[in-house]
């Protein structure tokens, strides 16, 4: 189970990374706060499946 929700949560990064990278590609900056809120949430959420099991 582990395995799997680490597979996912690459898996979100990386989609976070390209859409990221493409709105700024596109200039359209308004969707950028809420996709730093999303890095955010999954970046503590990769942490507590390493450190917290």
């Amino acid at each position: 189970m582990l395995v799997e929700q680490l597979i996912f949560i690459i898996v979100a990064f990386a989609l976070f990374v390209y859409m990221f990278f493409q709105l700024i590609k596109k200039n359209d900056t308004k969707y950028v706060p809420i996709l730093a809120i999303e890095a955010i949430r999954n970046r503590n959420r990769f942490y507590t499946n390493i450190f917290y099991r």
